[in-house]
């Protein structure tokens, strides 16, 4: 009696269509499974690569190395700047400041 009943509700559910096999949810599951561990893999080759690029940067810095078309160190310019600032506002010019 449960069971007419149960197919009854499932049948109104699925608007008569039949209940998918069980070999399909396993199916579904196995491929889900490896998903998960790509994703895991995935995970663990970004973060990897993330601090293998977090060390690069870090020695670039250290070392003074810039990207051909970057910007210098912030650090650098802003001691350039001050420089000229200096000479400009105490009278000097340096010869390296002076128009070609």
């Amino acid at each position: 009696m449960l069971y007419w009943a149960a197919c009854a509700d499932f049948k109104r559910i699925l608007d008569k269509a039949k209940l998918p096999k069980i070999d399909s949810f396993k199916e579904e599951g196995r491929e889900f499974a490896e998903k998960k561990k790509l994703c895991a893999k995935y995970r663990k080759a970004k973060e990897k690569m993330q601090t293998v690029t977090m060390a690069k940067v870090n020695i670039d810095y250290l070392l003074g190395y810039t990207e051909p078309g970057r910007k210098k160190n912030r650090s650098v310019r802003d001691c350039e700047n001050k420089e000229r600032r200096d000479a400009t506002t105490s009278g000097q010019v340096r010869a390296v400041d002076k128009p070609p």
